[in-house]
């Protein structure tokens, strides 16, 4: 699965240049724990469902050499080419040779659970090229890097249409976003903005704007904000998990005006306990609203839209298609 750098967006693009107190008072940065979901699980794979086909895409790494055969073109749609390859059996790991004749649970957006049979194992490639492609051949050679071990599913039931995410490794608990009442978003805001990361945004914001006209900005359609997290008339969002016994909150704010402009993204998991939220994870450069929340090993996976982030990982992992070329 592909990883995210630091500074990467959520695109690849390829040959291109008693709690704590607001920031604004006094800083005392939350504390950060190691912490371990009560039920073990295997955690969550990301589905995805093109051309009337759904497939779990695994974690596994693709070995070179793993495809054989002739590709296969599911689809060539909004610039994004889908192709499949079969495996060499020689190839297929060990744990996934009775994947074929196995059932994994698929997880829909309302909870509510679907159990669909393997039909298939097969590569799993989504290429945006820079200039067109002839043939299924071409794409998967531009995405073989990017390949995803995938499980083709026999998904009929329209419950779990759209989901975004399965279980393969085993059974998990799962928590759907739920809104957090005023004084919890009122607490974990604060406890967010009192983090360093918070604060090197907040520096970063400023620095934007040292040296610019607040006039000429305010003709242009520009209005500056208290601090970069309001900027654009946003505010933190915030989000709250329940697992079991666990309350959890994710806090998210991001900016991304694009080639040249400002950029300040910044998301946080928080667990809420008697004496303030504490933060479990923090993903810089990364801003986006979460579908679900699976106990994972060792840690907790956040499931967004085509993306994946696990709590005792360095970067969130994508599904999404491989761009090629400068999309400034």
């Amino acid at each position: 699965m592909k990883r995210l750098g630091i500074t990467a967006t959520l695109l690849f693009l390829v040959s291109c240049s008693g709690g704590p107190q607001d920031p604004r008072g006094a800083e005392v940065p939350p504390a950060v724990s190691d912490v371990t979901p009560a039920v073990a699980s295997g955690g969550a794979d990301l589905v995805v469902h093109v051309a009337g086909r759904t497939f779990v895409l695994l974690d596994n790494e693709v070995a070179a050499g793993m495809g054989v055969g002739e590709p296969t073109l599911l689809e060539n749609k909004d610039d994004v080419m889908t192709v499949t390859r079969a495996i060499a059996p020689s190839k297929l790991p060990a744990q996934l040779l009775s994947a074929k004749s196995s059932a994994v649970t698929v997880v829909a957006d309302s909870g509510t659970r679907c159990v669909a049979q393997v039909s298939d194992v097969v590569l799993f490639t989504q290429v945006s090229p820079y200039e067109k492609l002839e043939n299924a051949e071409q794409a998967f050679e531009l995405g073989e890097h990017g390949a995803h071990i995938a499980l083709a599913l026999d998904l009929d039931r329209e419950s779990c249409t759209g989901a975004h995410f399965a279980l393969v490794s085993g059974d998990a608990e799962t928590a759907r976003p739920l809104p957090a009442n005023d004084a919890s978003t009122e607490t974990v805001t604060v406890a967010f903005r009192a983090m360093r990361e918070w604060q090197a945004y907040e520096n970063q914001y400023e620095e934007y704007f040292a040296g610019r006209s607040e006039a000429e900005d305010k003709i242009n359609g520009v209005v500056r904000a208290a601090s970069w997290d309001t900027y654009g008339g946003q505010t933190p969002s915030v989000r709250r998990f329940v697992l079991g016994n666990e309350s959890l909150l994710f806090v998210t704010a991001g900016v991304d005006e694009g080639c040249g402009g400002l950029h300040t993204q910044l998301s946080v998991l928080f667990r809420e306990t008697a004496e303030g939220p504490i933060a479990i994870r923090t993903w810089e450069d990364f801003s986006r609203e979460p579908v679900a929340i699976v106990t994972a090993p060792g840690g907790y996976d956040v499931i967004f839209d085509s993306v994946k982030a696990r709590t005792n990982d360095a970067y969130p992992s994508n599904v999404e298609p491989l761009i090629f070329g400068c999309r400034c």
